[in-house]
C-alpha cells in the first residue's frame, strides 16, 4: 500500500484517508480515477465499472508480486533437480527459450475461468432485482492455440465451455475440520525429455489443462457475473478493527473473486461479545460513512449478532428478552445503512418470538429490506420439543405461516449446507418442494468442502453438488462461504471457484441451449405472470391480441393439416361439387389463410389430370373492428373468394338464410381457452348446430379439460397482491355485477365479498415456471362437436371431482388447468403437462387458486371438485378441495366453495350491446 501523505486533503464527509487504500503501483490518470471511485465522485456506472476493474487489477498485481518471487525460486530449484548436471547458464538459456515459445495466453493469462487476472467485485443481481445485474466486463482475448507444438480449436463449442468449467475426478474425500493448505503450484507427474521447467497450471482454482481445453474469457466473465458468491464474515477472519475498515475488508475479498460480504449489522465487536445479565450490551458500531450508500446496498448483506436468540426462553429468559429488543434495533440500523438483505438463522423449530419480531418489521416498517431465513440441511441442529418430527421444510412452512405468509420478495429463505444432509435434501421428490419456495441464498461451512484428488483444489461432494444443481434455478440466487481457514489467501479463492464450477455449467447450458420463442424474441416477460383470461364472446379483442395469437405458427400448421384431412374425406364422400367451409370466429383471418393453403395442397396432390376441389369460403366474425381487416385481406390477398359476415355465430341460421348461403360441410373455429371451455366454445358452437348438415365436420371435433394440484408460494403471493388502482376500479372485470356510475362521476364494479377475496376466486392464465407439480393431470369436462341435442351446453350444473394421493408433504395453493383437443382424425393439440404439442405457445395453463394454502401430508388423499354452472346470462365455475388422512384418524379438511353464484368470475353469454340494452346485471338470487 502507498504510504499516507501528510496534509493531504480529501474531499469527503468522513475523515477516512481514501488515498491510503490506493495501491502504490497505480499512478497518473489511473490513480486519479480510482481515487474518485473510492470517494464516490464518479457520475456514471460506466466510469465506476472501469475504475473498479483498474482497482481490482492493481490489488491483485501488488498481492502477487511476493508470491511470484517465491514461485520463481521454487521453479529454479526444481529445474536444477530435473536437469541434473545442467549448468546454471544452460538452465537460464533454456528458460528464456521456453518463455519465447509460450503463446500470448500462457498459464498466467489463460482464458480459463479459473485464472482471472483482473478479479472484480461485481454487483449481486439478487440484492436488486430491478437494477442492473452487474457492471459490464471488458471482453478478454481467448486463446486460439495451446502451448508450442500443439494447436487447439479456434472457436470453442458449448461442450468445451461446459467441460472446462466443470472438471475433476468424481472421487472425493472429506477435508479435515481445518482445510489443508492450498497447493500454489501443481506440477505434472510426467516430464518430457526436453523440458526443464514443468507446465504450471493457473494458481487460482482447480487445475485446468490449457493444452486440452480453451474457454472464451467472455464466457468466464459472464459466469462470474451471474453466479454470485459472497463471504460470511465471522470472528475467524474479522475483529473489532474490521468494523471501521469495511472498505479494505471488501476489497481483499473482491480480489479473491467474491461478489459481496455478509457482515454483522452491529459490528464484529458487538457480535462476538458474550452477553450476561450483569454486564452492558455493546452498542452498535458500524459507521455508515465508510462506504457510499449505493455500496452498502450492493455489496453488503447483514446478519444479527451471534448472541441474539429470541426464543432461548427456557435456558435464559433474560437473553431471550434482550435479544428481541436488540434484534429490533439491528433491523432498524440495517434499514438506516440501506442494506438490501438481512440474513437470520433459524435455530429453533418453534421460533414464535423471532417470528413476532420479523412479522412486526415486515408488516409495519417503512422499509424494503429482504429478510432471508437460513435453514440447516440437518434438522437435528435445530432445538425443538421432544417428539417433534417435522422436517426442515415443514418447520419453514410453519414459520412463514406465523408471519402471515408474507410476500416472497421480502420474506425469503436460504439453505445452509451442513456436512450431513437429511433425507428431504436427497430424495428427489422431497427436494423438489423447495423449488416452490423463495430461496435466494445458500451458505456452506468450509468443512463441507472436499478435496478433489485430481486437482488438489476445493470441491463439494456428490450429494451437496446435486442439491445445488437442483435448487439453483435463478440468476438472482447467491452463495456465501463461512468458517475457519488455515490458509485464507488460497483456500478462500478455491471455495468461490468450486461453487462456480458447479453452477457455471448449469447456467451456461441453460443460456445457450434455450430455443427462443416468439415471446422471447419480442422481449416479453411471461414466466409466472398472472393474466385474467379473455372473454372474446362478451368483449371485442384488440388487434394486438390477435397479432400475438397469429405469431404462434405451430398452431396454424396443425389446423391446416386437420383441414386438409377433412377436405380429402369430404371430397370422397361428396364426389363432385364444391365443399362449403365456414370459419366461425375468424378474427383477423389466419384460419382462413390456413384453409386456403390446405385446399392448394390437396389439389397439388391430385396431379394435373384429376378433378380439382374448389371450396366455397365463408367468414363469420362478430367483432366489427376485425371485419375491417377481413375485408382488406379479402380484397388484397384472398382475391375476393371469401364471403364475410359480421354476426354472432349463434345467429348464423337467421343471417345465412337471409343471405341465401349454403349450409357448411366443414366448420373451423379456434374458440378454445386454457381450460378448454372457459371461452364458451360449447355454447357458441352448439348455438349454430341448427344450420349444420347431419354430416358436417367440426374442427375441433372434441376437447377435454384437465386439472392437477400445484404448490407455488410465489404464484400465491402474486394473486394475493394484485394492485387495485383508483383509476382502474371502473373497468369491467370478470365479476357478475356490471360497472355502475357513482354520484361523484366515477365508475366502479363492486364485489360483494370484497376485492381481496374476489381476487382469489377467479381463474387466471399463467405460464407456470416456479411451481411444483408432483401428481399427474386428470380429466374433468369433455365436449364434442357437432352436438345436435345441445345437452352439453345447456346443463345448469355439471359437477366433476378427481382424487390424488400426495407423494410428499406439501402446501397446495391451487390447481393447474389444461386442455387437449382432437382437431380432426389423428391431428391433435394439447397443453396438458407431459402431452404438450411441441413449440406451441398460444395457450398458457390456467390456475384455479385456493384462498389459503392447503397443507397435505404424505400419503393423504386430495380431492378437487369443480362444478360448471350456467344461467341465462353466463357460465361460471365453483370449486373446492378436501383432504383426508390415509388412516382416517384425522378428520377431513374441506375448503370453502369458491366463486359461489359467479360473483367473482363470470363468463358472459351476452355482448356489450346486449348488456347496454339490458341495463342491469342478472340478479344473483335467480341463479
Amino acid at each position: 500500500m502507498a504510504p499516507k501523505k501528510k496534509n493531504k486533503k480529501v474531499k469527503t464527509s468522513s475523515s477516512f484517508d481514501y488515498e491510503a487504500l490506493i495501491p502504490s503501483c497505480l499512478s497518473g490518470e489511473d490513480r486519479g480515477l480510482v481515487k474518485k471511485f473510492l470517494m464516490n465522485e464518479l457520475a456514471t456506472s460506466e466510469e465506476r465499472d472501469a475504475a473498479l476493474a483498474v482497482f481490482a487489477a492493481a490489488v491483485i498485481e501488488e498481492r502477487n508480486d511476493e508470491s511470484d518471487s517465491a514461485e520463481e525460486a521454487k521453479v529454479s530449484e526444481l529445474r536444477t533437480m530435473a536437469a541434473g548436471t545442467l549448468s546454471r547458464a544452460e538452465a537460464e538459456r533454456r528458460k528464456m527459450e521456453q518463455r519465447a515459445e509460450l503463446p500470448a495466453n500462457d498459464a498466467s493469462t489463460s482464458s480459463s475461468p479459473y485464472s482471472e487476472p483482473v478479479p472484480r467485485l461485481v454487483p449481486r443481481s439478487y440484492f436488486d432485482q430491478s437494477g442492473p445485474s452487474g457492471p459490464s466486463l471488458p471482453s478478454g482475448q481467448s486463446g486460439s492455440s495451446g502451448p508450442a507444438g500443439r494447436s487447439g480449436p479456434s472457436l470453442p463449442t458449448i461442450a468445451d465451455h461446459i467441460a472446462a468449467l466443470k472438471i475433476g475426478s468424481k472421487k472425493k474425500k472429506l477435508l479435515p475440520k481445518a482445510p489443508p493448505p492450498v497447493r500454489e503450484v501443481d506440477f505434472r507427474e510426467s516430464w518430457e525429455d526436453e523440458t526443464i521447467v514443468p507446465s504450471i497450471p493457473p494458481r487460482t482454482g482447480p487445475v485446468l489443462d490449457t493444452q486440452e481445453k480453451r474457454v472464451n474469457k467472455e464466457v468466464a466473465d459472464e459466469v462470474r457475473k451471474n453466479v454470485n458468491v459472497g463471504w460470511w464474515a465471522s470472528p475467524y477472519d474479522a475483529d473489532e478493527k474490521t468494523d471501521t475498515r469495511i472498505a479494505e475488508y471488501a476489497q481483499s475479498l473482491g480480489g479473491e473473486l467474491y461478489n459481496f460480504i455478509s457482515y454483522p449489522i452491529g459490528g464484529m465487536a458487538r457480535s462476538k461479545t458474550r452477553i450476561t445479565s450483569d454486564g452492558p450490551i455493546p452498542p452498535i458500531n458500524l459507521p455508515d460513512l465508510q462506504l457510499a450508500n449505493p455500496h452498502w446496498e450492493t455489496y453488503v448483506a447483514g446478519h444479527p449478532s451471534l448472541w441474539i436468540d429470541c426464543d432461548e426462553v427456557d435456558a435464559d429468559p433474560w437473553l431471550a428478552l434482550m435479544s428481541t429488543v436488540e434484534l429490533e434495533k439491528e433491523l432498524n440500523y440495517a434499514h438506516y445503512l440501506g442494506l438490501n438483505t438481512v440474513v437470520i438463522e433459524l435455530w429453533h423449530k418453534n421460533a414464535t418470538a423471532l417470528a413476532g419480531v420479523i412479522g412486526k418489521f415486515l408488516w409495519t416498517a417503512q422499509s424494503a429490506i429482504k429478510i432471508c431465513i437460513m435453514l440447516p440441511t440437518d434438522v437435528k441442529l435445530m432445538d425443538g420439543e421432544e417428539g417433534d418430527e417435522r422436517e426442515v421444510w415443514e418447520v419453514w412452512a410453519d414459520f412463514r405461516a406465523m408471519i402471515g405468509n408474507f410476500a416472497g420478495d421480502r420474506l425469503c429463505c436460504g439453505i445452509k449446507l451442513m456436512e450431513d444432509l437429511d433425507d428431504e435434501f436427497v430424495d428427489p421428490l422431497s427436494l423438489q418442494r423447495w423449488q416452490a419456495e423463495p430461496i435466494i441464498m445458500f451458505t456452506m461451512e468450509t468443512n463441507v468442502f472436499t478435496t478433489n484428488e485430481r486437482t488438489g483444489g476445493a470441491d463439494l461432494g456428490p450429494a451437496h453438488t446435486a442439491l445445488l444443481e437442483t435448487l439453483w434455478t435463478s440468476e438472482t440466487m447467491t452463495a456465501a462461504v463461512r468458517g475457519p481457514l488455515k490458509d485464507p489467501r488460497g483456500a478462500r479463492l478455491q471455495y468461490a471457484q468450486a461453487i462456480r464450477s458447479i453452477i457455471g455449467p448449469r447456467w451456461l447450458k441453460k443460456k445457450l441451449s434455450k430455443k427462443p420463442n416468439f415471446l422471447d424474441l419480442n422481449e416479453v416477460h411471461y414466466q409466472d405472470v398472472i393474466q385474467k383470461p379473455l372473454q372474446p364472446l362478451a368483449d371485442n379483442l384488440q388487434s394486438g391480441v390477435y397479432n400475438t395469437f397469429e405469431a404462434d405458427a405451430p398452431k396454424y400448421k396443425y389446423y391446416g393439416e386437420a383441414v386438409e384431412l377433412a377436405v380429402k374425406d369430404m371430397s370422397k364422400k361428396r364426389g363432385t361439387g364444391d365443399i362449403v367451409l365456414y370459419v366461425l370466429g375468424a378474427g383477423r383471418g389466419p384460419l382462413m389463410s390456413a384453409a386456403m393453403a390446405a385446399e392448394k395442397r390437396v389439389n397439388d396432390g391430385m396431379g394435373t389430370g384429376g378433378p380439382r376441389i374448389r371450396m366455397e369460403l365463408v367468414c363469420v366474425e362478430k367483432n366489427e373492428n376485425a371485419v375491417v381487416t377481413l375485408n382488406y385481406l379479402n380484397a388484397s390477398l384472398w382475391k375476393g373468394r371469401v364471403r364475410i359476415i359480421q354476426a354472432d355465430m349463434r345467429e348464423l341460421k337467421e343471417v345465412a338464410t337471409g343471405l341465401g348461403l349454403r349450409r357448411p360441410d366443414i366448420i373451423v373455429s379456434e374458440l378454445l381457452g386454457s381450460f378448454g371451455d372457459n371461452e364458451l366454445s360449447p355454447e357458441c358452437l352448439d348455438g349454430c348446430v341448427d344450420w349444420l348438415k347431419e354430416d358436417t365436420i367440426s374442427i375441433p371435433q372434441s376437447y377435454t379439460s384437465y386439472c392437477e394440484p400445484i404448490a407455488s408460494l410465489s404464484l400465491y403471493h402474486s394473486i394475493k397482491a394484485q394492485p387495485t388502482s383508483y383509476y382502474f376500479k371502473g373497468r369491467q372485470a370478470n365479476g357478475r355485477r356490471l360497472t355502475e356510475q357513482q354520484p361523484d362521476g366515477t365508475y366502479i364494479q363492486e364485489f360483494p365479498q370484497g376485492r381481496e377475496m374476489a381476487a382469489m376466486d377467479m381463474l387466471y392464465v399463467v405460464f407456470l415456471d416456479k411451481v411444483v407439480r408432483q401428481c399427474e393431470p386428470k380429466p374433468f369436462f369433455t365436449f364434442t362437436h357437432p352436438c345436435f341435442d345441445k345437452v352439453q351446453s345447456e346443463r345448469e350444473r355439471w359437477k366433476v371431482g378427481q382424487q390424488w394421493i400426495a407423494p410428499t408433504t406439501q402446501e397446495i395453493m391451487g390447481f393447474a388447468c389444461y386442455f387437449s383437443a382432437r382437431l380432426y382424425n389423428t391431428v391433435t393439440l394439447s397443453i396438458v403437462r407431459g402431452q404438450e404439442t411441441p413449440d406451441m405457445l398460444s395457450w398458457f395453463p390456467a390456475v384455479l387458486p385456493l384462498r389459503e394454502p392447503l397443507r397435505v401430508n404424505k400419503g393423504d388423499q386430495l380431492c378437487f371438485i369443480v362444478e360448471r354452472c350456467r344461467d341465462h346470462g353466463g357460465v361460471w365455475y365453483e370449486w373446492c378441495a378436501l383432504t383426508s388422512g390415509a388412516d382416517m384418524k384425522v378428520p377431513p379438511k374441506i375448503t370453502e366453495v369458491q366463486n359461489v353464484r359467479g360473483v367473482s368470475y363470470y363468463m358472459r353469454l351476452i355482448t356489450e350491446k346486449e348488456k347496454e340494452l339490458e341495463g342491469k346485471t342478472p340478479s344473483p338470487n335467480k341463479t
